[in-house]
């Protein structure tokens, strides 16, 4: 193989190793270099001061971030790239490299987290490039050190006993051997016919996981709207090293690609955000590297809100073969609403016990939403409730969610009726994943309203029938958005954003029923939270429809506008706020409709709080009050509904909001009821 051939191929894979350039990640950097402190961008700081750092038991996410040297992210193009620093700063990495290496000579290592499968493959990712750009190559007293560490990396990601498989660890594990194997120590600890037929290895297995990881429709397996745009871009960023290393096979990845991108651009809701589904990090789509992962105008034109780009034509896309539906009512701006129905369970990765799931955003908001994903580390209770049934808008059985995983995935069908009324959806998905009961849910929906704002309506059947002839208890789910505020009757739901309404839930039930708002801290265990992102915890809201039987049937109709509730006699929904509201306990505000309510909880050392009620848009200041003296405060932030107080002692709090439009306004302010840290 020739020269440029490797080097084509360590510039492409070299792009696959994160550096972070902006000033937060220089002082990371310089932590370690000043305080021997390891700094994680949003979960604090790692003691490496003594060697025992690489045996200390951490949480997965921090395991990860340690062991798989990704703090070195921070260093790349800051202090490794500063000239005054240059011996200071890449001699201080090499040595923390080689006191892991001291430490982890082969597997298992110190830690579960030393030789994990995707912690290895960074690790080796961010070797490659520090020793690929030490000033004047890696010195002569390191030179047999760091060749037998690259080595012993080299042979383990090639080991066909340690790759991950068909998923994108396997891929990551890939990406590694490509770029260690072309990196400068990678080159002189392997001969010509080895190194090539390792780079052989890594573009088939690369080949044979992209093919494999997409459905025959186009949505990556790994049942995260998140890594389907992850997965994307790295097929797409991969396909020359491909087209390099197996011509012959690099036309079908083209074609993957290319069909990966009509779920990308149906995925993203109307105001240009991920939902949380699955593994999924909620965010802008058009304030990440994602933004360009599609070229097409469809595409942009998703990502900037029509701001950019071409109208999409279709207002429903079915993925039967994934198991997904979606639906917007139109494309015109961020108030439009979107749905999106899953039923499909085609890989371990990433599962939740969201089987059957519905996610519903209308007039700016994601009201009916779910918890969304906590962290990796699964002994702590807030990762298994983020995982269950519990967190998700489905139903449980006898109080007890189905696993995250089987021992193969499975066992959910997906259902394509065919268009719905005036060319809506109607599909359907069956849950099997349990022996002894059947979940089928069936969606439909239709357009209401007039042409020029058109609005839908939702007609969902939940049918759970049981097999032993014995009564169950059976609870539905419906988790409501952040900045919501619910108005329950016997069997309808109202969803005010302030004083607007947004949306109406009615059902009917063939048996006796139960239904409640909870809250969470109400209850044992965790219970109606929801997490803003990664490790953050915030109190939410959840409708539970509760009932007992040989089966459970319910029909339920959920509408963004042309509004039945007043028609059927129903109380009027000032008046049921109004009521609704004098139930909430608030020291600081005298209950008008549509206030603003603040929900504080406790969790370990953390204090968290969700402000709901307000108009949007809005700024939001928070104080950490304890007793009468604010020891905590935040500076106005846009759209900022929840915050958390880490690090906490102990003692009783409540949060206090300060609520404005504009600059100029006086804010109002809302505080908590008292929780305590223990």
């Amino acid at each position: 193989m020739e020269s440029a051939t490797y080097e084509a191929i360590r510039r492409i894979t070299d792009a696959f190793v994160p550096q972070i350039a902006i000033d937060a990640a220089r002082e990371r950097a310089r932590r370690f270099l000043d305080d021997r402190v390891i700094m994680h961008p949003t979960l604090g700081e790692i003691d490496a001061s003594q060697e025992r750092v690489w045996e200390s038991p951490l949480p997965r996410t921090h395991g990860r971030y340690l062991h798989g040297f990704l703090f070195l992210a921070d260093w790349h193009a800051t202090v490794l790239a500063d000239p005054r620093l240059e011996g200071t700063a890449h001699r201080a990495a090499l040595n923390l490299v080689l006191s892991w290496a001291t430490h982890n000579t082969c597997p298992p290592g110190s830690t579960d987290m030393a030789f994990h499968d995707e912690t290895s493959a960074q690790r080796s990712l961010q070797m490659a490039r520090l020793l690929d750009h030490f000033p004047g190559g890696v010195p002569g007293e390191y030179v047999s050190a760091v060749q037998a560490l690259v080595a012993q990396h080299v042979d383990l990601l090639s080991d066909a006993s340690f790759c991950a498989g068909n998923n994108n660890h396997g891929m990551f594990q890939d990406i590694a051997l490509l770029r260690l194997v072309t990196s400068n120590v990678g080159m002189a600890v392997t001969d010509p016919p080895r190194r090539d037929k390792l780079l052989h290895l890594a573009a088939a297995r690369l080949q044979r996981y992209f093919t494999s990881s997409f459905t025959h429709d186009g949505v990556h397996v790994e049942n995260s709207p998140g890594y389907h745009l992850m997965v994307s871009r790295y097929l797409r960023d991969l396909i020359p090293v491909v087209d390099l290393l197996e011509p012959g096979t690099s036309a079908s990845l083209h074609q993957i690609y290319e069909g990966a991108e009509r779920f990308a651009t149906h995925m993203i809701m109307p105001n240009g955000f991920l939902p949380p589904l699955g593994d999924t990090k909620v965010a802008r789509v058009r304030d990440l590297s994602h933004r360009s992962t599609f070229s097409s105008g469809t595409y942009e034109y998703s990502v900037h809100q029509g701001t950019r780009g071409i109208t999409p034509s279709e207002s429903t896309a079915v993925f039967p073969d994934a198991g997904y539906a979606l639906a917007r009512s139109s494309w015109d701006g961020p108030d439009a609403d979107w749905l999106l129905f899953k039923a499909g369970y085609r890989s371990n990765y990433h599962h939740h016990a969201d089987d059957l799931s519905l996610l519903v955003y209308t007039h700016g908001h994601l009201v009916l939403g779910e918890a969304g994903p906590f962290g990796y580390d699964y002994s702590d209770p807030m990762t298994k409730y983020a995982f269950s049934q519990f967190a998700h808008n489905v139903i449980t059985v006898d109080g007890v969610s189905q696993p995250r995983v089987d021992r193969e995935p499975g066992g959910i069908r997906f259902i394509d009726h065919g268009c719905g009324p005036a060319d809506g959806l109607h599909v359907e998905g069956v849950n099997t994943r349990s022996v002894h009961f059947r979940h089928t849910r069936e969606v439909s929906t239709s357009r209401v309203g007039d042409s020029h704002s058109p609005r839908t309506a939702i007609r969902v059947r939940d049918l759970v029938s049981t097999n032993d002839g014995h009564e169950h208890d059976f609870v539905l789910r419906w988790h409501l958005g952040a900045g919501t505020r619910p108005v329950l009757h016997d069997d309808c739901l109202e969803l005010f954003v302030g004083s607007r309404k947004v949306l109406e839930m009615t059902w009917s039930i063939l048996q006796p029923a139960t239904t409640r708002i909870r809250r969470a801290g109400e209850g044992p265990g965790v219970q109606a939270h929801r997490f803003p992102s990664f490790g953050k915890a915030a109190p939410g809201a959840v409708l539970e429809i509760g009932s007992q039987g040989t089966s459970f049937d319910l029909a339920t109709v959920i509408r963004s506008g042309d509004f039945t509730l007043r028609e059927q006699g129903l109380r009027e929904p000032e008046r049921a706020r109004e009521q609704f509201q004098t139930e909430v306990h608030n020291s600081d505000l005298r209950i008008r409709p549509g206030a603003p309510v603040v929900d504080a909880m406790v969790r370990g050392a953390c204090v968290s709080a969700t402000v709901s009620g307000t108009d949007l848009p809005v700024s939001a200041a928070y104080y950490l009050y304890r007793g009468k003296e604010a020891i905590r405060k935040t500076a106005y932030a846009k759209h900022a509904y929840d915050i958390q107080f880490d690090d906490v002692p102990p003692g009783v709090y409540r949060v206090r909001c300060f609520l404005r439009t504009h600059a100029t306004d006086t804010p109002i302010a809302v505080s908590s009821s008292s929780v305590r840290v223990t």
